[in-house]
């Protein structure tokens, strides 16, 4: 990320440039003259740390990673931002023509109660994949757990996940336990396919994170195929109050369901007296004909 042209053959983007193009440099120290990448292939093995190129709309701070590719994303390995700070995790952005590949996309939080990013992935045809995707906030051990980062997948035609997306709060021993993120998943048309675990669940802790809301659609016609897990429980309270359970929602305007998945929206145990279980969420399957 750079407001100056950075060596001959560096990639980069500019900071607050909403179109998100990824450059390589000529070395005229013109930027954006060069035409854009229109397509990023990440090795197995590879990391592909994306710096933060645009500001949040709460405050000043640079807080998204964000990279707009024409052609595709060939993902074997890992893309992800880099942090905020030592309690955020980046956001992170991707406009692609299409996304396949075995890896993952993280903003998962590492460090200790470290807060997920946020997760946005646009894809203009199709998404197979069998990559995790992960907004997952770490455990707390000085403090309270962090909080999982909202995922959002859309597509313009069908979608196949073989893996986990991945948005749970962290748990926590002695203090609050994370809220899960909320998670969409979406495509125009064609089929929308998730084999692994869909999970918003709120962490365990002195008091229970809420569960994230899960939401499938299809905007006009296809079939969604879940064959895995989806969970939007609350947390356990250890000794305050539980989480409540995230809502789950499918719709689509015309197509089918096929639905496999155990699926969770309880809420929180509580194991101290006073306290009383978490509310459990509401589940809705929707097909409009």
């Amino acid at each position: 990320v750079t407001d100056t042209e950075p060596p001959v053959n560096a990639a980069y983007t500019m900071k607050d440039d909403p179109s998100c193009l990824v450059y390589i440099a000529n070395g005229n120290s013109i930027l954006a003259d060069e035409h854009a990448v229109t397509g990023i292939d990440v090795r197995h093995g590879a990391t592909l740390s994306i710096q933060l190129n645009q500001k949040g709309s709460v405050n000043e701070n640079y807080d998204t990673a964000c990279i707009s590719l024409t052609n595709g994303l060939m993902n074997n390995g890992v893309v992800k931002p880099v942090d905020i700070d030592s309690l955020n995790t980046g956001n992170i952005q991707i406009k692609s023509g299409s996304l396949f590949g075995i890896g993952s996309i993280i903003s998962a939080g590492e460090q200790d109660g470290q807060h997920g990013g946020d997760i946005y992935v646009q894809v203009d045809t199709s998404i197979v994949t069998y990559g995790l995707f992960s907004s997952a906030g770490s455990g707390g051990v000085s403090r309270s757990a962090g909080h999982g980062g909202s995922i959002s997948i859309s597509a313009g035609e069908h979608v196949q996940v073989f893996n986990s997306i991945d948005s749970s709060g962290g748990v926590s021993t002695d203090h609050h336990g994370g809220h899960g993120g909320d998670i969409l998943l979406e495509n125009a048309v064609g089929d929308l396919v998730l084999a692994g675990a869909v999970i918003s669940s709120g962490g365990d802790g002195f008091s229970g994170g809420m569960g994230g809301n899960i939401q499938f659609r299809i905007l006009y016609s296809g079939q969604l195929i879940q064959d895995g897990v989806v969970d939007a429980a609350g947390g356990s309270g250890i000794k305050s109050y539980a989480g409540t359970g995230g809502d789950i929602e499918t719709k689509l305007h015309s197509g089918s369901i096929t639905w496999k998945a155990d699926t969770r929206t309880s809420g929180g145990d509580v194991y101290a007296a006073g306290f009383s279980p978490g509310r459990g969420g509401n589940i809705e399957y929707n097909v409009y004909t």
